[in-house]
């Protein structure tokens, strides 16, 4: 899987488009999760409707993860590498508005495109 983060500054609209499905001519997926992975599908099937994600990093990212260590943990990250904002932020979202789910890496990775102008410093 690729790392949406380091490119999405430069080139956000275009990605919004590719993660909305806006140049994908085929039915949406059952669950946004790849196919072949049941593990996955499986934990996103057991989300509830409503549930927190957090970001580790500028609020505007698509990239969220399901645990406040995991976010914590990109924070930090992210500091060393010159970025002096550790920001955590939460966001309450629908399940109905992930659009991909992994837990490659032991992420718990969502990614979102709500708008996050209701999400919270943490």
């Amino acid at each position: 899987m690729f790392n949406c983060n380091n490119h999405a500054a430069n080139n956000r609209i275009v990605w919004s488009e590719l993660w909305r499905g806006e140049y994908v001519d085929h039915a949406p997926l059952a669950v946004p999760c790849d196919p072949d992975n049941q593990a996955d599908i499986d934990i996103y099937n057991s989300l509830p409707e409503t549930f927190t994600v957090y970001r580790g990093g500028h609020v505007a990212g698509f990239s969220w993860s399901l645990s406040k260590d995991k976010a914590t943990w990109f924070a930090t990250r992210s500091s060393e590498f010159g970025n002096n904002r550790f920001e955590i932020h939460s966001l309450e979202i629908k399940k109905s508005e992930v659009c991909w789910f992994t837990n490659a890496r032991n992420g718990m990775e969502v990614i979102v495109l709500k708008d996050k102008s209701k999400a919270k410093m943490i």
